[in-house]
């Protein structure tokens, strides 16, 4: 594969991005942006071939230099998780990097090489270069045993709790055993890729199962499991990998089918549920088989009842989100909602009393243990420290948990400031929109404390303001304002004041919905994305006035 000729001095442009190929530099609206050594080559080697499907033989020479010995199908994966969240990308609607089913990956945006005089023109805004941010994400999960019985309906017996794992690192998912007596898990522990491992209930210790980068995602009544290989984060809260099947005993996985997020086994073992990611959908369906349900959102754990007639599962309606609620379909394909929704729900099981028991929480995301029963009585079960998610309930009487305790941190470098500066507020700081006299910051904070509101905080560290529910987008040219969605019932995109003032409602207009209200560049003209009433079509719109006054014109 010939890729052109590119004079390692010249930067190449596409979109608000530009890439110095020799520095390995990529930088957005002039403020470099931290890319690690392995996405930065995979950029480097497609944005050198726009249009050119590489295949994965092509890239992982490029990617790593002979004598490197690693996991190269599961780092590309990781190489490119992290390039397009850098990107801000997504592989279900790719602005930039498209993926060719059986065949690669596609640089698909126009790439431009910026001459030696438009480098040397005065950039706009070269304040931007003055400082960074950065958003990190510290995730410490472990896996634990509780008693059943303790949890019943009726019963007062004390609760019996037993923790699993020991190691600083993520638990993916984690199955029992068919005697119950020991735990099948994928984790990645120290910041290693996903890997298989069995703890025995026993026992303090984990042994590793296989070489191969797997998670479990079910295992059946006759000892056969369910793999997902490579498993990596497609965008939010949604997972994905190429499903597998592996005799527990051990043996070298068998592939069966890509982009599978999800997996059960039939009570008998005869039968694989999957979730198949397909043409924009989530595909609920026995593999080979019948579907039973389909979505433009995203399913996960899907679970077959004892009886194997019915399957519950938790409806995500927006893609990326981790909010939902519970759904029953019967194996004619009826479907029905037993639990209202929630703004965070992960984890679901069946148990032994016939009610399907699922992790889920009103606001932020300590997820408390719930049931609900198939004419829709729902309980909360358990509260525990911190978020839980359901895995597994055994025959055993035994229920396997997640405990989840997520922080995310939000950093600034301030211009003639050699140490990075830590703006976080609460436990779940992000989505950092910088004024454009780099005074202040609004963020939104999604954690236990935050519960998705939109804060104002100045650079300086002072305290910040709660601006109300909802999430910020961006500043007027003059700093006064800011631009919010709200998290209501009827979600309005809001003019906020920055100091004094009241808040401005945008008008619909003929929308039923409008979303990333933003203003442009150097000017008080707003952008934003709304749904005509009636056809339902999307179109992009402007207004003038602070988006008060004038009417809207679609672009």
């Amino acid at each position: 594969m010939r890729a052109r000729a590119i004079s390692p001095q010249k930067r190449l442009r596409f979109g608000v991005f530009e890439l110095n190929v020799s520095a390995g530099e990529l930088r957005k609206h002039g403020v470099r942006i931290r890319l690690q050594e392995q996405p930065m080559k995979l950029l480097t080697c497609l944005v050198e071939s726009p249009g050119v499907i590489l295949s994965r033989e092509d890239l992982i020479p490029r990617i790593w230099p002979d004598g490197v010995f690693v996991d190269y199908e599961s780092g590309l994966n990781s190489a490119l998780t992290r390039l397009r969240q850098a990107l801000v990308d997504s592989a279900e609607s790719p602005r930039y990097i498209e993926t060719v089913a059986r065949q690669g990956y596609r640089f698909i945006a126009p790439v431009v090489e910026v001459s030696d005089t438009e480098q040397a023109r005065p950039q706009p805004a070269p304040r931007a270069r003055w400082i960074f941010f950065a958003t990190v994400l510290a995730v410490a999960l472990g896996a634990t045993i509780v008693s059943l019985t303790a949890l019943l309906p009726g019963r007062t017996s004390p609760l019996s709790v037993q923790q699993v794992t020991f190691s600083k690192g993520f638990v993916w998912s984690a199955r029992f055993t068919p005697d119950g007596n020991t735990i099948v898990y994928g984790a990645s522990w120290q910041g290693n890729p996903v890997r298989l491992f069995a703890a025995r209930l026993d026992s303090p210790q984990s042994r590793r199962l296989g070489e191969a980068s797997a998670d479990v995602l079910t295992i059946s009544s006759k000892g056969e499991m369910a793999l997902s290989l490579a498993r990596h984060v497609e965008v939010g809260s949604m997972t994905q990998g190429r499903l597998a099947s592996s005799p527990l005993g051990g043996g070298a996985p068998r592939e069966i089918l890509e982009n599978v997020r999800e997996a059960d086994w039939s009570p008998d073992g005869k039968r694989l549920l999957i979730v198949h990611r397909v043409a924009g959908h989530d595909r609920l369906e026995y593999l080979g088989g019948k579907l039973l349900y389909q979505t433009s959102g995203w399913i996960s754990h899907a679970r077959i009842s004892p009886g194997g007639d019915r399957v519950a599962f938790i409806d995500h309606q927006v893609l990326a989100g981790d909010g939902g609620a519970i759904v029953l379909v019967d194996s004619g394909g009826k479907t029905r909602m037993l639990s209202r929704s929630y703004n965070s729900a992960h984890g679901l099981a069946w148990s032994p009393s016939g009610e399907i028991w699922f992790t889920a929480a009103d606001d932020g995301t300590s997820r408390a243990l719930r049931a609900v029963t198939l004419a829709g009585r729902e309980r909360i079960v358990s509260r525990m420290l911190g978020g839980l998610i359901l895995q597994d309930i055994s025959r055993t009487a035994r229920v396997l948990l997640v405990q989840e305790q997520t922080r995310t941190e939000m950093y600034a470098l301030l211009p003639g400031e050699a140490r990075e500066r830590d703006l976080s507020w609460l436990d779940y700081s992000f989505h950092p929109v910088l004024s454009p006299d780099r005074k202040m910051i609004a963020f939104q904070e999604q954690g236990n404390g935050g519960r998705s509101a939109a804060y104002l905080r100045k650079t300086d560290g002072s305290d910040a303001t709660r601006l109300g529910d909802g999430s910020p987008f961006t500043f007027s040219a003059d700093g006064k304002w800011l631009t919010m969605v709200s998290f209501t019932p009827t979600p309005e995109a809001v003019l906020l004041p920055t100091g004094t003032g009241e808040p401005k409602i945008i008008p619909r207009e003929g929308l039923t919905f409008i979303h990333f209200p933003a203003f442009l560049h150097h000017s008080n003209s707003l952008v934003f994305l709304g749904i005509e009433a009636g056809s339902g079509r999307v179109a992009s719109t402007y207004r003038n006035g602070m988006g008060i006054g004038g009417l809207s014109r679609p672009i």
